[in-house]
């Protein structure tokens, strides 16, 4: 969890940075994908986890880990690579929204960790319903996201869709490190 919070804090900010700079994408955007960077993951990294065999149960608890760090941590991010491009913007943090977040998290987990304890043959029958069917919500949830996003990225420049593709790629090899 250390790692992931190292990796989530310190070394995806930076990355934004160095990349955006290396891009030469204008400073307000910049600070952009440094907060983006910065910010938890969400749920769809659970089907994730569930559907290649992961360790769900660390997924989980990075999750709520780093949604805690980041009512700190992101603030803190936007602060210092704010002066570091001379961009001078006050990040307000959603305490309210984090709190959902983690109730959002913790009340289906802990019903799960219910029914796995006291029935375990259910347990088994609803994995082999989820498996599809969470694949069946990916597929949707990228249909959606595509047919969402389409006009706004007809709009988009070359060089930040480029730097946008390098950002969960870093994520891979420094979660895989």
């Amino acid at each position: 969890l250390l790692l992931g919070v190292l990796g989530q804090f310190l070394v995806m900010p930076l990355y934004a940075y160095c990349v955006s700079r290396l891009a030469s994408l204008p400073k307000p955007l910049s600070l952009g994908l440094v907060i983006t960077c910065s910010a938890p993951g969400g749920g769809g990294g659970y089907l994730y986890s569930l559907l290649l065999g992961g360790d769900v149960t660390l997924a989980i608890s990075m999750t709520l880990v780093s949604t805690v760090v980041a009512a700190a941590a992101m603030p803190l991010s936007s602060a210092l690579y704010g002066r570091l491009l001379g961009v001078h913007a006050a990040l307000h943090v959603p305490f309210v929204k984090i709190l959902g977040t983690l109730l959002f998290i913790a009340i289906p987990i802990s019903l799960g960790m219910l029914v796995k304890l006291r029935l375990p043959a259910l347990t088994r029958v609803l994995l082999a319903l989820i498996r599809p069917f969470s694949f069946v919500l990916i597929v949707g949830g990228i249909f959606m996201a595509y047919q969402m996003g389409a006009s706004i990225l007809a709009n988009v420049r070359p060089q930040i869709v480029a730097v946008g593709v390098t950002v969960p790629l870093l994520g891979l090899v420094v979660g895989a490190v």
